[in-house]
This record gives structure tokens, C-alpha cells and sequence, in this order.
């Protein structure tokens, strides 16, 4: 019986792999909406990309935010050039936030066939199993859906990795160095500090590889911290520059390792408890099914002291990546997502050994074969399919207000502020922002606007002289004053 032969037999599994992250993702990130912190980013880079604020001086909105300081500001500027690319559209946010993982799959797959394995063209095409382990982190899908700073902040650092590994392998190390630097300066820029932790790469990788000499380890280390010290003075000469990074450090930061600055944890080791429920646990079961399918398998993986050593690496990398999250009470798992590219190539690489007696008798000839690779590409696309097919879903968390809101679309004038009642709902301060740019005002003034926000439970004072706005609405009511206030 005739078959398409496939160049690379393992590709099926690649496209499993690949089914099961997008059936975790897609259709969420595809919706309408998004909430959470990724909601306030999105309708930043939205006004910075229509003239409303700047690199340094980001702006949210008329009543909140005017000047966003509470993060660095680079993702949020790379994501205003999607913007204006493509103009205000549902799935820009989202486009760049799904492109953040595909370059981070990238960056990973390069590290496997590039470095680990590149000697081994069974294991060097068995690429996604990390990429498989780094889609089991449920975080991982977490971030992705909702837009994360952590994404940006992941492709810096890791390139900063990439770059290093290179460095340290070849006659162009000055360069690689250099553009290692350039990348730890995105890191920082685009989350703050945490950014950093590509400075422990090279001194880690003398202690576990042992394949540098001591004074190449100094010269590489040296001329980082040089670069990246030089391309943050540069930087900072800017005035304007100088204030934004002041006021993120005096603002966000000092305050956040003061007290936590409202996610603050009991412990400084909450940290650590995460990792080993949402990173551990996950690859450790990972780990445990690859081993229980290579057991009937006579010849027993060969795993060398160069193996071991590959997998150190990148475990202590991730350590290093998460671990100093510590010093804060603020803690949270999604701060520490750009660790887990490590710490899911270190847990791959015994996966792939112990696959190695079942990948070499893969027969893309049998029956088995064939029905794993039909479903799995179909199942890939299938749910690529459907995720497209329906953008006007709504979120569950977002139902009632989208609901509501479209009723009162032909009232709702852009770049207006509204009157709120109850501030307290779930991301309506982003979301009126990003969908409809109107702020929302739920101070002393919130009743000298001409509408006003209110819910079932909560509407104005009898006396502002305000008329509901009749519509078949959900949960929220507009108000419209007879004789709007002057401003």
C-alpha cells in the first residue's frame, strides 16, 4: 500500500506537540478581549501608536495612568508598532503576543540542534520534545493568553543565551558578546531588572561544561557587564529617558521590594513552592511517561557526562532566572515564565535519551504511524481552524461587559470620560479603554460627565438629574444627563 514518506519521520510529533499547546491557547487568545495586565499594555501601545504618549512617557488614560510608569517601557513601544502597522484591530495584541512564543520555540529548537545535540542527527530532529515539555507548563499558555511583559522579557533573554552560547564557541566572540548586551539592555528595558540574570550565563556554563578556560570565562563576563554599562549610559543621557527609568525604579520597584506593593506573599519562599508545583511537578510526570514508553526497549540510553552536564546548565540557568525573584515579597509565578525554556531543555534532554531505542525503530511504513501522523496534523489544524473561525467569541470573564457595552456602542464617544459606579468590576478600566479609548472616572467627579457607568446595584445620586439609557443589558446601566455639565 502506497504512503507519503515524510523527510523527517519525527515531524508527527512535532505537530502533536504543537496540537496540544494550540488546543490550550487558541481559543482563548483568539477571543474577544483579553483582561488581565496584557488589557492595560494592549490599550497603551493602542494610544502610543494613535499619538497619545510616548516611549518614555506612556500614557493610559485620562484619569488613570496619564503617565505610565510601572513598568519599563519597551515591549509595550514594540507592541505600538504592530499598531500602527495594522491599525486597531482585535488580534494585533494578540498576534504579537503568540510571535513572542514562536521566536521563544525558535530560540529553543536552535540551542537543541545547534549545541546539544549536534552530533546526533536522531536526537537533533527530536526537537520537540523540549518544546513539548516547555508546552506542558501551564503558565506557558497563561502568559501567552494574556499578553505577559514576561513574554518580551523571554526572547530578550534568551536570545542574550543564544548569543553567549555562540560566544563562547567562536572567533567572533566580541560580537556575539556585544549583541548579548544589546539583548540583556531589551531585557531590562522591557521588564526592569529581572533582566539581569544573563550575567550568571557564562560563569555557569565554566562550571558545568568545563570546556573554557578561566580567563575566556573573565574576558566573556567582563565585556557584558562593559556593554551592557555602556548602552544603559547612552541611554540614560536622555532626559527624558533618565525621568521614565527613575520613576519605574522610585515608583514600582523600590516600593515592590519594600512591601510588596499589593501581591505581596508571607514568605520570601513562596517562590519556590511554585516552581516545584507549576514547573517541576509537570516536567517530572513529563519525564515519567517518556520513561514508562522506553522500558520494553532492550538497549538502555547512554547518557555521557557531556549529557548531564548540558542539562546542569540549563537547570541552574532557570534557577538563576527565578530563584532572585525572592528578594521581593511580590511574587508571582508568571514573573518567573522566561525561566522555563531552561528548565524544559534540561528535563528534554534525558526525555530524548531514553526515546532514542523507540525513535530509531520508527517505521513511517506502518499503521501506527500513519494514524498518529493524520491526527495529530489534523487535529493541529483543525483547532487553528476553528480558533479563526470564531474571533467574536466572547470571554467568559469579559461576556457581560462586551454584551453590554455593544448595545451601547452608538452613545459611547472615543476619547471621552464616562462617570463609573462600581470601579470594582474586572478590568472595566481596561477594557473601555482598549475597545472603546474612553477613560472612566469613579472619583468625587464621577457625576460631572454627561454619562455615567452604573450597575443593577448601583446607580447616581437621584439629584444629578441623570436618565437611564434603556437597553436589554446585562449588568451594566448608562446613565445620560438632561443638561451634560460643562467641562
Amino acid at each position: 500500500m502506497a504512503y507519503m514518506r515524510i523527510k523527517n519521520k519525527q515531524t508527527p510529533f512535532l505537530w502533536l506537540a504543537c496540537a496540544i499547546f494550540f488546543t490550550a491557547t487558541l481559543p482563548g487568545l483568539f477571543s474577544f478581549g483579553m483582561g488581565g495586565d496584557g488589557q492595560i499594555y494592549s490599550a497603551i501601545a493602542l494610544n502610543m501608536a494613535e499619538g497619545l504618549g510616548s516611549l518614555w512617557q506612556p500614557y493610559f488614560s485620562a484619569t488613570m495612568f496619564s503617565k505610565f510608569y510601572e513598568h519599563p517601557p519597551l515591549a509595550i513601544w514594540m507592541q505600538a508598532q504592530l499598531f500602527k502597522l495594522f491599525g486597531d484591530h482585535n488580534l494585533v495584541e494578540k498576534i504579537y503576543s503568540l510571535s513572542t512564543h514562536f521566536v521563544i520555540a525558535g530560540f529553543i529548537i536552535y540551542i537543541w540542534r545547534r549545541f546539544i545535540f549536534k552530533q546526533d542527527t536522531l536526537l537533533r530532529d527530536a526537537y520537540w520534545i523540549p518544546l513539548l515539555f516547555w508546552f506542558c507548563l501551564p503558565e506557558v499558555s497563561h502568559s501567552l493568553r494574556h499578553d505577559y511583559l514576561e513574554n518580551t522579557l523571554g526572547v530578550f533573554t534568551l536570545a542574550s543565551a543564544v548569543t553567549l552560547l555562540l560566544a563562547t564557541q567562536s572567533r567572533y566572540w566580541v560580537v556575539w558578546v556585544l549583541l548579548s548586551g544589546i539583548a540583556v539592555v531589551g531585557a531590562i528595558l522591557s521588564k526592569g531588572p529581572v533582566g539581569l540574570f544573563p550575567l550568571a550565563f557564562i560563569t555557569l556554563y565554566k562550571l558545568t561544561l568545563k570546556d573554557i578556560t578561566l580567563f575566556r570565562t573573565t574576558m566573556l563576563s567582563l565585556l557584558l557587564i562593559v556593554v551592557i554599562t555602556i548602552t544603559m549610559w547612552f541611554i540614560l543621557l536622555d532626559e527624558h529617558a533618565r525621568n521614565s527609568i527613575l520613576q519605574y525604579l522610585n515608583g514600582q520597584l523600590f516600593e515592590a521590594l519594600r512591601d510588596g506593593r499589593g501581591k505581596a506573599r508571607g514568605t520570601h519562599f513562596y517562590i519556590i513552592g511554585r516552581i516545584f508545583i507549576d514547573v517541576l511537578l509537570p516536567l517530572i510526570f513529563a519525564l515519567g511517561i517518556f520513561r514508562y514508553f522506553s522500558r520494553n526497549y532492550r538497549n538502555e540510553a547512554i547518557i555521557t557526562t557531556t549529557h548531564y552536564r548540558w542539562a546542569s546548565l540549563f537547570f541552574l540557568v532557570g534557577i538563576s532566572a527565578s530563584v532572585p525573584s525572592m528578594v521581593s515579597l511580590k511574587q508571582d509565578i508568571t514573573y518567573i515564565a522566561p525561566s522555563f525554556p531552561y528548565f524544559a531543555i534540561s528535563a528534554a534532554i534525558f526525555a530524548a535519551l531514553w526515546s532514542r531505542p523507540w525513535l530509531e525503530n520508527l517505521n513511517q511504513a506502518t499503521r501506527g504511524y500513519r494514524i498518529v501522523a493524520i491526527a495529530s496534523l489534523s487535529a493541529m489544524l483543525g483547532i487553528i481552524l476553528y480558533s479563526l473561525s470564531n474571533l467574536d467569541r466572547l470571554l467568559p470573564r469579559q461576556a457581560e461587559i462586551t454584551h453590554d457595552m455593544r448595545l451601547y456602542g452608538a452613545f459611547l464617544k472615543p476619547r471621552t470620560t464616562i462617570g463609573l459606579c462600581d470601579s470594582d468590576y474586572l478590568d472595566i478600566d481596561s477594557f473601555m479603554m482598549r475597545y472603546y479609548r474612553i477613560s472612566l472616572d469613579a472619583g468625587p467627579a464621577a457625576t460631572s460627565h454627561p454619562l455615567y457607568l452604573g450597575t443593577k446595584n448601583c446607580s447616581p445620586n437621584p439629584g444629578k438629574r441623570y436618565v437611564k439609557i434603556d437597553a436589554k443589558t446585562k449588568y451594566f446601566i448608562l446613565y445620560k444627563q438632561d443638561t451634560p455639565s460643562s467641562h
